[in-house]
């Protein structure tokens, strides 16, 4: 009936247009008393997004946000000993997309208008005698900046010949999507 708990801070909080990724493993969650959670929390440690399987889990898993209790993560795999990469892409300052890349499975939601600050990741053995929970790993903890904005629409075309002396030069900007 205990659990353990690691906590990684992250250098600046995560901004609109970032993403989080990171790779789980889980195994030997051998009942629903057994519980591997991963947390993106404010600096105070208050959990502001989860995500989460139970033992007795396999394609489905859980979630929490800010408005979300305890939600349901269709498609998201428990992939028993297989590293499974999960992301977090913080659309707005409240506004969220989370994905399992593994399935291509998604969903979004909304979060509390406060800097994600850091990730935890929490084993939990609700149940009074020992568990097989103690088996979650976690590897390659990612922050993808967003792509800055680039030139798209120009008049005239770059490099253009033969344009008049007084042509109206238009420009517009935006984010190619693409990650650095």
């Amino acid at each position: 009936n205990s659990g353990t708990v690691a906590v990684r801070p992250f250098s600046t909080p995560l901004s609109p247009g970032q993403s989080f990724l990171v790779a789980l493993r889980l195994n030997s969650l051998d009942n629903g008393n057994n519980t591997n959670r991963f947390a993106l929390e404010d600096a105070d440690g208050n959990i502001l997004f989860s995500y989460w399987h139970t033992g007795g889990d396999n394609l489905n898993g859980w979630y929490s946000d800010g408005t979300v209790a305890v939600g349901v993560a269709t498609n998201f795999q428990y992939a028993y000993q297989q590293f499974v990469t999960y992301k977090f892409t913080l659309n707005s300052a409240t506004d969220y997309t989370f994905t399992d890349l593994g399935t291509g499975a998604s969903f979004t939601g909304t979060i509390a208008n406060t800097p994600i600050a850091q990730a935890s990741f929490i084993r939990q053995n609700a149940g009074t005698a020992p568990g097989n929970g103690q088996d979650y790993q976690f590897d390659q903890l990612t922050i993808i900046s967003a792509a800055p904005p680039s030139f798209q629409a120009v008049s005239p075309a770059p490099n253009a010949l033969s344009v008049v002396t007084n042509a109206t030069i238009t420009n517009s900007t935006g984010s190619s999507g693409t990650v650095l």
